[in-house]
């Protein structure tokens, strides 16, 4: 078993654009790229793990997600970086898409994504970090196991192992370590 870095996309790999399904809204933000491959290089699987109700409020396909996460990928690709998972949830119990409407255990703030990725990548949990921007993000890593960060600005009422201004400085503080 080895441990992975769960990053949430959305405002920690490209800028939170409210249900962003247009790959040509698909940037990485500053710093994003190089992160990655330095994790990569330090022997850590790099996995995104995404909420994406826009797809069950009808705002656009799972098809949609998935050439935006494409896009994404591409770039960071051009860069030597690479993510070894890309997992999204598209369900929203008030949903308007009835396929879609439903409670499932893979919406963060729970963990059924994280421990899914964890089941078919061979992830030890316990030396692993969840990376977010949101307060159910720190909430799906601690209820793995995981170590957690926030970043960026907003506040949460779960307090997180360490906080961070971008991916970048998340990186710094998980390659700091002791793994």
């Amino acid at each position: 078993m080895r441990p992975a870095v769960f990053l949430d996309r959305d405002g920690v790999l490209n800028e939170d654009k409210k249900y962003a399904s247009d790959p040509t809204l698909a940037v990485l933000l500053p710093g994003v790229a190089g992160a990655i491959k330095r994790l990569n290089d330090a022997g850590m699987a790099v996995i995104v793990v995404s909420n994406q109700s826009g797809v069950a409020r009808g705002f656009h396909t799972e098809e949609d997600t998935q050439r935006f996460n494409s896009e994404l990928e591409k770039q960071l690709h051009a860069a030597g970086a690479r993510v070894e998972g890309w997992y999204y949830c598209p369900h929203l119990p008030e949903g308007k898409v009835s396929e879609y409407s439903i409670e499932c255990d893979c919406r963060k703030p729970k963990s059924g994504m994280l421990t899914r990725a964890a089941i078919e990548h061979d992830i030890d949990l316990a030396k692993s970090f969840m990376v977010g921007d949101r307060e159910r993000d720190i909430v799906a890593g601690a209820a793995v196991g995981a170590k957690t960060i926030l970043v960026g600005e907003e506040g949460t009422a779960h307090t997180p192992i360490h906080r961070a201004k971008d991916l970048a400085e998340a990186a710094d503080i998980i390659l700091s370590r002791d793994r």
